[in-house]
């Protein structure tokens, strides 16, 4: 029973959204604009796969580009910064294991 507890709590904590410092969106959102060739202020999700995926292999998550592409599918296929961190907060990270603010901030120093 106790087992099943924390298989829960593992569970919901893994759907909860996660909220990025400030710092860590200012890392992120350095990457974007090096991406947004046009200056433009939108990136092509194909290029923010790319992004994506070396953010799950740094937190050893796994990563799956139909998830970016089935954000916001309604949406043209670029995506501001602003979407793009929703969708880390709220779709990508909380995959992940639970992770000190720390470790965040490592990760995206090497974005």
């Amino acid at each position: 029973m106790a087992e099943q507890c924390e298989i829960a709590a593992e569970e919901e904590q893994k759907s909860r959204p996660v909220k990025l410092e400030y710092e860590q969106i200012n890392g992120i959102r350095h990457a974007f604009d090096t991406l947004d060739e046009g200056n433009v202020g939108q990136v092509s999700k194909s290029k923010l796969q790319v992004l994506c995926a070396s953010i799950c292999r740094d937190l050893g998550v796994n990563y799956s580009a139909d998830d970016l592409t089935n954000f916001k599918e309604n949406s043209s296929s670029s995506l501001s910064c602003r979407d793009f961190v929703e969708y880390l907060q709220e779709e990508l990270l909380p995959k992940g294991k639970f992770l000190k603010a720390c470790e965040l901030s490592k990760c995206s120093g090497n974005v």
